[in-house]
């Protein structure tokens, strides 16, 4: 049987494979790290701005000015733009709004959203890295520790699909070599890319470029590159492309 795998989207015997990248504006994105970029599971340590923990998020990717929430069906975006005399009390934490600035701290979020999605999903975690985060926080003061991976896979998001994220790819050196994060669906026989609908909230503005989607906010942009899909039997490339109709992306 075959498999399709999208960057950021997939088929049943099809491949989609996309890149997303992050900005923070003027130039700052999701690859610029100070460790090996990988996603950190949440043990309890993220919560929202009032330290009220957030179950629905099962891992963290920290950029340079950005970071992404993953879980329950979505992705959560979030741009800081601290005041140089002020710092967050929580600026690991996720806002509770879509678009939040909180005081001195400039904060923005938009949330990309898989419509229909299986919220009880399996998660598989791959990549363990050797280093890991010790977090003693209000909301957890007992002291979690937190391990980290390079992939994370939901099992069947959608009937007979899985999503796979992974982190950007260090360089021999450890640094980022990449701004780029990967996106992957795959449809296995019996899944339907049809269901798979991503819903983009917060975005000031969202359009198709070039065959690439662009969705910008205040404090930063989102780029969803041309999806890649091929068949995983055989490794053929089938054409595919995104449909935009008002924030809602399909294939």
């Amino acid at each position: 049987m075959k498999y399709f795998f999208l960057h950021y989207g997939a088929f049943t015997a099809l491949c989609f494979f996309l890149y997303a990248t992050a900005v923070a504006k003027p130039v700052a994105s999701i690859g610029s790290f100070s460790t090996i970029p990988a996603f950190v599971e949440n043990k309890g340590q993220i919560a929202d701005q009032y330290y009220h923990s957030r179950k629905d998020v099962d891992f963290k990717l920290q950029g340079n000015g950005v970071t992404m929430f993953v879980g329950d069906g979505q992705i959560h975006y979030q741009w800081y733009r601290p005041n140089k005399k002020e710092k967050s009390k929580n600026e690991n934490g996720l806002q509770r709004d879509s678009k939040s600035p909180s005081g001195d701290l400039g904060v923005y979020r938009m949330d990309v959203v898989l419509l229909g999605a299986n919220k009880n999903a399996e998660i598989v975690k791959e990549g363990l890295q050797e280093d890991y985060e010790n977090y003693y926080l209000p909301q957890c003061p007992g002291g979690v520790t937190a391990h980290r991976y390079s992939k994370i896979t939901y099992k069947n998001i959608y009937p007979d699909i899985d999503w796979e994220i992974e982190s950007p790819l260090p360089s021999p050196k450890g640094e980022a070599n990449s701004q780029e994060c990967k996106y992957n669906f795959i449809v296995h026989p019996g899944g339907d890319y049809r269901n798979i609908k991503v819903q983009y909230n917060g975005a000031t503005s969202i359009a198709l470029k070039d065959g690439a989607l662009i969705a910008n906010t205040p404090m930063g942009s989102i780029i969803e590159n041309v999806p890649y899909t091929y068949d995983a039997a055989t490794h053929k490339e089938i054409k595919s492309n995104f449909i935009l109709n008002n924030n809602i992306l399909s294939y």
